[in-house]
């Protein structure tokens, strides 16, 4: 037997952003001062029609039995995210630091029961990164950084994901060759996971915490571009990741 599902339309209602670059010399340090302004709509509409079919005589043969919709709803959500971030070179050195704050306003209409739910969410997101130039070549990188991912418009029943990440390694830049060995750590308080259209005994775009979550692993990148002649370049570029991850707490989930 073969389940479909039906329809689902997402769209992004309205885009804004403000940017702004600012350059500043105190004393022997150089400022790049950025700050930006950013509104994101969207929204989505879901009937999600269960319908099953038999295989037949090599065919898709439609079973003929009128199943219950599984989620009709609309969703939407209203961002305004502000950033500033400060770039600090001297000599060798360069500091970045940074700060985010976004208001995030969501609304869930079940037009199953008529319910309608509302929520707002708020993130203080700060970060912090330096580079120092060993060479003409080669740098040594690391950083710290607030992740953030919001749980679902209207009452979801779960809390905002948050993680502190952390990342550390080498860079090489020439002309026609650039790499990076990039070392990175993730320590998650409460991991998000959400209802999807497949799953069954759940609604869909209901969510849970999954709790505190460490992930950690290797990044490996390199870019290179040769010119075979006046008109004519070989590009070529090698990415590789290795990850390792662990729930540290434990977890029931009724979800499928």
């Amino acid at each position: 037997m073969v389940w479909l599902l039906t329809s689902q339309i997402t769209l992004v209602n309205m885009v804004q952003k403000v940017y702004s670059s600012t350059l500043l010399s105190i004393g022997s340090f150089e400022h790049v001062l950025d700050l930006g302004v950013r509104y994101h709509q969207d929204y989505v509409n879901r009937n999600h029609q269960q319908k099953s079919y038999l295989m037949t005589g090599a065919s898709l043969v439609a079973d003929g039995i009128d199943r219950p919709a599984k989620v009709i709803n609309y969703a939407r959500s209203d961002a305004l995210a502000i950033y500033l971030s400060d770039k600090i070179s001297k000599g060798d050195w360069t500091f970045t630091a940074g700060v985010r704050h976004e208001d995030i306003a969501g609304q869930l209409h079940n037009k199953q029961t008529g319910s309608k739910y509302y929520n707002n969410q708020y993130v203080f997101a700060p970060d912090l990164g330096v580079h120092r130039k060993i060479t003409d070549n080669i740098g040594i990188l690391a950083g710290v950084y607030v992740g953030f991912s919001p749980a679902g418009p209207g009452n979801s029943g779960a809390e905002a994901e948050e993680s502190i990440n952390f990342e550390y390694g080498f860079r090489y830049e020439a002309e026609q060759l650039s790499a990076e060995v990039i070392g990175f750590y993730s320590d998650y308080d409460n991991l998000i996971g959400r209802c999807r259209a497949s799953d069954a005994n759940c609604d869909v775009g209901e969510e849970f915490n999954g709790g505190q979550v460490e992930i950690g692993g290797i990044e490996l990148n390199a870019q290179a571009q040769l010119p075979l002649n006046d008109a004519l370049d070989f590009n070529s570029q090698l990415s590789f990741t290795y990850t390792e991850t662990a729930f540290q707490t434990d977890l029931l989930s009724g979800f499928s």
